[in-house]
């Protein structure tokens, strides 16, 4: 069930981790500022007590040069250059001075970090807020903050790289007077890995392909349904589709990208219709139906949609790629958050234009048409999903799903029950990203009031003469999507099945080997067996015996010199000497992927295991429930 939205929420959820985008640099000038001080400090005092030991100097020269120090901290000296050096130690002013000189580019690094932050605040509020007056600027306000955010990420991910190198460095080395050359390197790579990334990012081109399960119901097997979308597009005043689609998804749309389908790619105009719910709406319903579709192209949203989505496509790799990069996550958060004031600008205009469609749509046909038809569309999308999410939930693999006809049977059944106004009432406050207004909202923009009874009489009203019986080849269209789709759904949940079984069963145990098979992992020596590893156990060649993966706590990974990378297997229970190695240089394949095959059998057990635990508690749960 969707939450409600509320503006407490927005902020934890967008606001305060796009904030973080300013730690690193906070931080790095804040450890700047500070050791520069301290450093002032220190060296006034060695400064000091220098000329007080100098017995040599004369009463006058070493007050004069005590004002001058106290007066002139060292940090000021080095930044005044060759003049300002002259005044310290000749042996120590090279080192004490490149010191300063690394901690103010930290400083300065950090300081344009926050002060570009800021600055792409003010963008990102001022753009937002301009998207919210109108479509056309909506998208020229995207077009502006997006490139600029584009740029001004990629000067914070490299500074906040450099920033983080330094500080890797300097941290230990001011606090600890030690450095950890590994700290280095690991900050390092990470910040090279940020900067690759995204500079891949900037060249890559987004797949936004619009892939459509379906069928093209061209016009001489289906005059009679392209006749009537027709006359309603000149009743509307807007041009009619160039393509028609048929499947099985539980909606229509209607589209001007490119549509790709299993044999063919289709331009221009294009509507979906549902062959399933077309044989439940009668055809006065679904021409109201149709007349809203028709509606979104006379008001230019779908011309409007295939200008900007390529533009988010690409905005939405940007950002996966700088939430890969470890150390431009902070920068992903903020871009986030630019998404997130953009969408509801989106959302707002998209729920508007809804409301546009069904505005007009009522006035082609009527108001109380619509009404039936978002109650059946609704209702047949709501229970489609409880028996899907019923089937895949089964824990036996199903010889026959037959989903369709699951819902024509027990849909009645279903209508009449507390269900259908839960799910209904589950829709009567959606998230504000959310681009369909909620169905109350509809129905009372249509002026339509309806009691509990009322929808039940609605939803469950038999369809008598539909368009689907006027489209030729419907039946067959329709059962060739079925078949392709349960196909997908029954090796899906076969998978998933294989992660949800600790096998107790001669079955059940087939079942995950079907997908995790006994493998047998050659040695270095040829004909040589070194690793078996299967679903409940593995054994390698020099352990004493097979170990369950029941018996065992977690696997640690480590890189040990000379040894190469070895796992480290810590069993339940055991203290450190409960534990046994596994050198994968020993093994006939390569580190990485014997590292995966281990990694991939252990997770799969993890999975297995959680997953009784949480059926089990479920069982108990509703036994206590029935009980009481």
């Amino acid at each position: 069930m969707t939450q409600e939205f509320t503006k407490a929420g927005f902020v934890r959820s967008y606001v305060v981790p796009a904030l973080l985008m300013f730690a690193l640099p906070l931080a790095g000038y804040a450890f700047a500022r500070y050791a520069i001080g301290s450093s002032d400090a220190m060296y006034l005092e060695q400064l000091v007590q220098s000329v007080e030991r100098a017995s040599d100097l004369p009463t006058e020269r070493r007050q004069e040069l005590l004002t001058f120090y106290r007066e002139n901290v060292v940090s000021a000296l080095c930044a005044a250059g060759d003049e300002g050096r002259k005044a310290l130690p000749t042996r120590a002013a090279s080192r004490i001075c490149g010191d300063y000189e690394q901690l103010g580019w930290i400083a300065e690094a950090s300081l344009g970090c926050m002060l570009l932050g800021a600055l792409s605040v003010i963008v990102v509020l001022v753009c937002a807020a301009i998207a919210f007056t109108s479509r056309a600027a909506q998208y020229a306000s995207f077009i502006v903050g997006w490139n600029f955010l584009r740029l001004a990420s990629v000067f914070q991910v490299l500074v906040q790289g450099f920033i983080g190198v330094m500080l890797s460095y300097w941290l230990t080395a001011f606090f600890f007077d030690f450095y950890a050359i590994k700290l280095i390197a690991v900050v390092g790579l990470l910040a090279l890995g940020a900067a690759f990334v995204l500079v891949k990012a900037i060249f890559t081109r987004p797949n936004d392909t619009l892939a459509v399960e379906g069928a093209p119901l061209v016009r001489a097997k289906s005059p009679s349904l392209w006749a009537r979308i027709e006359g309603l597009c000149k009743r509307i005043g807007t041009t009619p589709p160039d393509h028609i689609v048929g499947g099985i998804d539980d909606n229509f749309f209607v589209t001007e990208h490119p549509v790709h389908l299993a044999s063919s790619t289709l331009k221009g105009r294009t509507l979906f219709v549902s062959l399933s719910l077309l044989k439940r709406l009668d055809k006065a319903e679904a021409d109201a139906v149709l007349a809203h579709e028709m509606a979104h192209f006379s008001g230019g949203d779908t011309r409007f949609s295939k200008k900007l989505s390529p533009l988010l496509s690409r905005y939405q790799t940007y950002m996966a790629a700088l939430y890969a990069g470890a150390l431009s996550r902070p920068i992903y958060y903020f871009m986030l958050f630019y998404r997130s004031l953009l969408q509801l600008s989106i959302g707002r205009d998209s729920r508007s234009r809804e409301l546009r469609a069904d505005r007009i749509a009522a006035k082609v046909t009527s108001p109380e048409l619509i009404a039936n038809a978002l109650f059946k569309v609704a209702a047949y999308s709501s229970y489609r999903a409880r028996v899907e999410q019923g089937l895949f939930a089964g824990t036996r693999a199903h010889a026959n799903l037959d989903i369709s006809e699951r819902v024509a049977v027990g849909f009645t059944d279903y209508a009449r029950g507390p269900r259908l106004g839960e799910d209904l009432g589950a829709r009567a406050f959606p998230h504000p990203f959310d681009s369909h207004p909620p169905l109350a909202e509809r129905l009372h923009a249509l002026r339509i009031k309806v009691s509990k009874q009322d929808i039940l009489g609605r939803v469950v009203a038999t369809a008598n003469d539909t368009w689907f019986s006027e489209i030729g080849d419907a039946a067959a269209i329709e059962r060739a999507l079925w078949d392709a789709y349960e196909a997908r759904f029954r090796t899906a949940h076969e998978q998933s099945l294989a992660y949800r079984y600790l096998p107790s069963t001669p079955e059940e145990r087939a079942h995950v080997e079907r997908f995790f098979p006994s493998r047998n992992v050659p040695g270095k020596k040829a004909g040589t067996s070194a690793l078996v590893i299967d679903c409940e156990k593995l054994r390698y060649v020099d352990w004493p015996r097979a170990v369950a993966w029941a018996a065992v706590e977690k696997i640690i990974a480590k890189d040990e010199p000379f040894r190469g990378r070895i796992l480290t297997f810590k069993m339940v229970g055991g203290g450190n000497r409960q534990t046994l190695k596994l050198p994968l240089r020993k093994l006939g394949i390569k580190p990485n992927e014997a590292a995966a095959l281990i990694q991939q059998y252990f997770a799969r057990y993890l999975t297995a295991r959680a997953n009784t635990a949480r059926t089990g508690a479920t069982v108990q749960a509703t036994t206590a429930g029935r009980a009481a």
